[in-house]
């Protein structure tokens, strides 16, 4: 008997939470033990006992094997009961695979969104390094261009240095040979005076 409350109580916890409801098979008629018992009481009556002890016996075993039959029903399912909770299985698999799904589609979801962030963020960095690159060669650019002009000045500096430096060492070279040809003529005119 208390086998039975502990499993009814769980089929009524089990009832509270879906709408499955067990069914019991019915219950074996006495009847059927009718026919096994007076072939017992025949077989006890043969084992010299007495027609009212043999029924007592009969009646008791017949007691004995509907409260097995009873505990039985509380025990062992039935079609029904298996294939209610089959589908509860079923339903809680499909759900489990539904939530799974959505959980899927969700992360999936969140790692496309993480990903155009990521894109758009790198996108916004490789402008940012570009405008940063364009702007160094910009700047050495300039500082070439500057030095070009900076060396181009120099050098025309240079050469109108040289250029000076060639004239006056031309005057010097032309006055020297003026003035030693003017010597000479000197000389050479006062020799001439002299031998006059």
């Amino acid at each position: 008997m208390a086998l039975r409350v502990v499993v009814m109580r769980r089929l009524e916890v089990f009832s509270r939470r879906r709408v499955v409801r067990f069914v019991a098979s019915p219950p074996v008629p006495p009847s059927s033990h009718l026919q096994s018992g007076v072939e017992a009481l025949k077989a006890l009556e043969a084992a010299s006992l007495s027609r009212r002890q043999a029924e007592a016996v009969v009646v008791a075993m017949a007691k004995i094997l509907d409260d097995v039959a009873l505990r039985q029903q509380d025990v062992v399912a039935t079609k029904a009961y298996v294939q209610a909770v089959n589908a509860e299985l079923n339903e809680r698999i499909f759900n489990s695979q539904i939530k799974g799904d959505v959980a899927q589609r969700h992360l999936r979801e969140l790692m496309e969104k993480d990903l155009r962030n990521l894109r758009g963020d790198l996108r916004t960095e490789e402008r940012k390094d570009y405008a940063d690159l364009l702007a160094q060669i910009q700047n050495i650019e300039k500082a070439v261009l500057k030095k070009a002009s900076d060396d181009d000045r120099r050098i025309e500096s240079m050469m109108t240095e040289q250029a000076h430096l060639e004239t006056r060492i031309l005057r010097y070279i032309f006055g020297g040979v003026l003035a030693s040809l003017g010597g000479l003529a000197t000389i050479a005119l006062a020799a001439a005076r002299l031998f006059m």
